[in-house]
């Protein structure tokens, strides 16, 4: 080699690439026909059991416990225009018995001064003790309350 070639400092030409975009395969979708079951859309009843009052005796032990059973109608959002919200409350009482079994004396509301009872042991105990048949009774009170058999026209409008 000369001189000059030294010199002279040779350049790699770069070639450019036309650039290609890969496509992506398109996957075959599969599609299901899937029938979904119609919702009628039916109106509803909550029940809820709220404790309101206590009788006790000279001992502060409970002897009755005074409640209210509070229905509402649960509205889809489908009828929400045709059915107008509502609620009843309906109070009921629950005795408790003057003598009991010794395995139910385990039970705090039985045996302790009323003072010391949260609400929800005084709630827990009615719903556990209460006759279901008499709970029941209430429901269907409160459920011709709100959904009657026959309507009632209170205001008629006359020709």
């Amino acid at each position: 080699m000369s001189v000059k070639d030294n010199n002279k400092i040779m350049k790699k030409k770069k070639s450019k690439k036309a650039t290609v975009k890969k496509v992506a395969a398109k996957k075959k979708s599969i599609k299901k026909i899937v029938t979904i079951p119609k919702v009628k859309d039916v109106v509803s009843v909550r029940y809820t059991v709220i404790p309101n009052s206590l009788s006790v005796n000279e001992l502060n032990l409970i002897e009755t416990i005074i409640f209210d059973v509070k229905a509402t109608l649960i509205i889809p959002k489908s009828l929400k225009s045709k059915v107008k919200a509502d609620s009843v409350s309906i109070q009921g009482s629950y005795k408790l018995k003057s003598k009991y079994e010794e395995s139910d004396y385990k039970n705090e509301v039985l045996t302790t001064d009323y003072k010391k009872l949260t609400k929800n042991q005084v709630h827990m105990f009615l719903i556990n003790n209460m006759r279901k048949g008499y709970l029941q009774g209430i429901k269907d009170i409160a459920y011709k309350e709100l959904i009657p058999e026959h309507k009632i026209v209170e205001k008629i409008v006359w020709k």
